[in-house]
């Protein structure tokens, strides 16, 4: 019986990731690979321009998935990788997915839906009066990216989604089922990292 070893299981279940994200988010994509300021962990970032909208690119992290978030699913440890979409015009967008998972496979953050990575964004979208992360299930597309069962792990997404520091608080008064309620029913574009607060 052939055993793989270590990095050939790591590449076989990114590239399963991989095809799960486009059979999403489209084609033709790109990757592109990031390293920590160590040097010594590396991030790919898969990036494809379609599906969302005209001048909208949809990102994935690949490679998260090989580190622990402290969850578990069916029994099994549940990984995650991290998604999301913005306008192409942001050249720094997949910067700002790669440094958000070295916050959490350094153990700066803890990843988790409803979590907020706070004042993170403006180092890589100065513009922005969205300052906050908000990591949730919402999906862009017009399927959800699909959770897989690899062989020693449980895998899905989590959605990156760029808050202002009112949104945050609301978040915190009241909840966030709320303040995703409050998302919808204003019909909020979560995409635009340009966008006004809702409140």
């Amino acid at each position: 019986m052939n055993v793989m070893n270590p990095l050939e299981c790591r590449l076989r279940q990114n590239e399963k990731m991989y095809r799960a994200a486009c059979g999403v988010f489209g084609g033709p994509p790109r990757v592109f690979r990031f390293y920590d300021q160590s040097d010594e962990i590396s991030m790919d970032v898969m990036v494809s321009p379609h599906l969302v909208r005209e001048g909208i690119c949809s990102y994935t992290t690949l490679g998260l998935i090989h580190y622990p978030v402290g969850q578990r699913r069916g029994g099994r440890p549940f990984r995650i990788e991290l998604a999301g979409a913005a306008s192409a015009e942001l050249e720094y967008y997949p910067n700002l997915l790669s440094q958000c998972a070295f916050e959490i496979i350094n153990a700066r953050f803890h990843c988790q839906e409803g979590a907020v990575l706070g004042d993170f964004v403006n180092t890589y979208v100065p513009d922005s009066k969205l300052p906050h992360l908000l990591f949730c299930r919402c999906s862009f597309w017009e399927q959800e990216l699909p959770e897989q069962e690899l062989e020693d792990k449980n895998t899905g997404w989590l959605t990156v989604v760029p808050i202002s520091t009112a949104e945050l608080a609301f978040l915190e008064q009241y909840s966030f089922s709320g303040l995703m309620a409050e998302f919808q029913r204003r019909k909020t574009d979560l995409t635009d990292l340009l966008r006004q607060s809702i409140f």
